[in-house]
């Protein structure tokens, strides 16, 4: 799992420069999910959230904390895109 799609591209070139396939040795993730995700090989799953939807709940709750108000803070919705990526674990290859 990775923060970003920069690192998980960096993840899956250190990992095949290791000699690892993805995603039959390791599943990647990537916490951001963009275009970038969606045209890499393999392409990466990734969590999806409403950016513009959290910036929009985060600066309704700055203006009630302001306003001395309380806040009740919302969860964070979010989804896994099911790419390439991931995978059931390829059991024919055996431990490395």
């Amino acid at each position: 799992m990775f923060d970003s799609e920069v690192m998980a591209i960096a993840g899956m070139s250190t990992l095949a420069s290791l000699g690892l396939r993805v995603p039959a040795d390791v599943s990647v993730l990537s916490w951001e999910d963009s275009t970038t995700c969606q045209v890499l090989h393999p392409t990466v799953t990734a969590l999806s959230r409403d950016a513009v939807s959290l910036g929009r709940t985060a600066a309704a709750e700055i203006l009630q904390l302001i306003a001395g108000q309380p806040v009740q803070q919302e969860p964070v919705v979010a989804r896994v895109i099911h790419r390439e990526s991931t995978a059931a674990p390829d059991r024919d290859r055996g431990p490395a």
